[in-house]
């Protein structure tokens, strides 16, 4: 029996996600286990795996195809098995390419009103309240459309609602054809309104909300179906973004075009671009750096892994963050512009940015500060992990207070990292490699590594930022302060 492939409800807040790509064709055997179709949503991107075993019948949602939680993606049954008599999906949006969509001849020609029958009446009156009549459908042989006809058509689509919730839809927006009502017989009330508006809220990010409210846009007018508002929409509708600059850079883009390969960005890249672009845009940042002798702590890895401890830097450096972070809780928290307060967390989630086929994620370590060494180490490994086989769920994504970019095993000696909103800092680590250095008045030669702070200057000063560095700095030398 055939069995429908739903899109998969990867957390509490999920309500739609799009297929950015199908690892199976039509016609390709399926066991259970194997790989589907990667899912994009706007937190991450899941690989999904078949629950059953049988042949992939049918592709319902295209690549770049969005659908509802819930909806029906695909068919699995059995070889030979129809999929002709499943239902369509409950498809929110389908990005198709133009050029791959051949439509029937009939299907592109519009209804003309002129080959519509209508009684002078009928017309008269649809005429007067702006309906139609090529929607109404008439009766009698040949077809024809009587004012019976009309007023029964105007009559259905007639809205009854009370002048409260006439005004507050006025007021926001709202065709109110769109609202439900109650009652017998059904009236539209302002509760139904307002219970429109909860369901129907434009989604955005809270630094574009925060400008829209300020600059006075109205998000609803973006004009971007249900994609996500950022920060970049609301300064182009408020005009912040000066129109030369707009007008050089589509200029340049057009020039590209002629000798460049024009590639459409993944979801996930599009993921990056908005909250990097969010991040530059609304964050004052500054970085700090400092060099550490990593003598002590290559001794302490050593020594653990002599013991048969899989411990890596990153999960000692991990270890010393979070224990400042206690101790320096503003490095901790998040700014709130919007009701002008710091959000002061009670526990350490440190983020572990992992580079992935086609972009990066940064998975978390949920409260870092009551785990030891190998605790932490166990499960930095297990995110990883997830992250590389496209298993990552949102409660791994959500929720960080601090996050650690790694790029020492590239050779990488300084660099600076942007800060992933709406956490305060970021740490950029480097390579670790043989320095020349004054010790005791004599040069010689020590393992050292550059450690890089990027700190919202909201939330951190400069001397909080350093203080963070000078403390981290002796716990690395010093790993054994850790214990205390």
């Amino acid at each position: 029996m055939a069995t429908f492939i739903t899109m998969p409800k990867l957390g509490l807040t999920m309500t739609e996600g799009t297929i950015s790509k199908w690892l199976k064709k039509e016609g390709d055997s399926v066991a259970t286990g194997d790989s589907l179709f990667v899912v994009s949503t706007d937190k991450l991107t899941y690989e999904y795996r078949a629950e059953v075993n049988g042949t992939l019948l049918k592709i319902v949602v295209p690549e770049e195809g969005t659908v509802a939680v819930g909806g029906e993606v695909g068919i699995v049954g059995g070889v030979g098995e129809s999929a002709e008599a499943a239902p369509a999906a409950k498809v929110v949006s389908a990005k198709v390419p133009e050029a791959s969509v051949t439509l029937p001849a009939a299907t592109v020609s519009p209804l003309q009103e002129s080959a519509v029958n209508v009684s002078p009446k009928a017309r008269a009156f649809a005429k007067a309240r702006g309906i139609d009549v090529s929607l109404i459908v008439g009766h009698g042989e040949p077809p024809m459309v009587h004012l019976s006809d009309a007023k029964a058509y105007a009559d259905a689509r007639t809205v009854n609602a009370t002048p409260k919730a006439r005004s507050l839809a006025k007021e926001r927006k709202v065709d109110l054809s769109a609202v439900a009502g109650h009652g017998e017989p059904p009236m539209i009330h302002m509760a139904d309104v307002e219970a429109w508006l909860a369901a129907n809220k434009v989604k955005s990010s809270p630094l574009a909300a925060k400008m829209a409210a300020e600059l006075g846009v109205d998000m609803a007018d973006l004009g971007l179906g249900r994609r996500r508002v950022m920060s970049g929409d609301v300064m182009k509708a408020a005009g912040v973004v000066p129109a030369a600059s707009a007008t050089k850079v589509s200029e340049a883009v057009k020039l590209c075009e002629n000798d460049a390969d024009a590639r459409p960005m993944t979801k996930m890249r599009q993921i990056i671009s908005e909250r990097m672009t969010e991040s530059a845009a609304a964050i004052p940042s500054v970085n700090y750096q400092t060099e550490v002798d990593c003598t002590a702590l290559k001794a302490m890895r050593n020594a653990l892994k002599n013991d048969g401890a899989k411990i890596s830097f990153n999960d000692i450096i991990m270890k010393a963050c979070a224990q400042i972070l206690v101790e320096m809780p503003m490095c901790n928290c998040s700014t709130d512009m919007e009701h002008k307060r710091y959000i002061m967390h009670s526990f350490v989630n440190i983020g572990l940015a992992v580079a992935v086929d086609g972009g990066l994620i940064v998975p978390n370590v949920k409260n870092v500060q009551v785990k030891g060494l190998a605790e932490i180490s166990g499960e930095s490994a297990a995110l990883v992990e997830k992250a590389r086989s496209g298993s990552l769920m949102p409660d791994d994504m959500s929720g960080g207070t601090f996050t650690i970019s790694s790029l020492g095993m590239f050779g990488i000696k300084h660099f600076t990292p942007i800060i992933n909103p709406p956490e305060s800092c970021i740490l950029g680590v480097t390579m670790i490699e043989d320095r020349a250095v004054v010790r005791n008045g004599q040069i010689v030669i020590r393992p050292m590594s550059t450690f890089c702070l990027t700190a919202d200057h909201r939330s951190v000063d400069g001397a909080d930022a350093a203080k963070f560095l000078q403390r981290l700095k002796e716990l690395l030398e010093n790993p054994y302060l850790m214990l205390l």
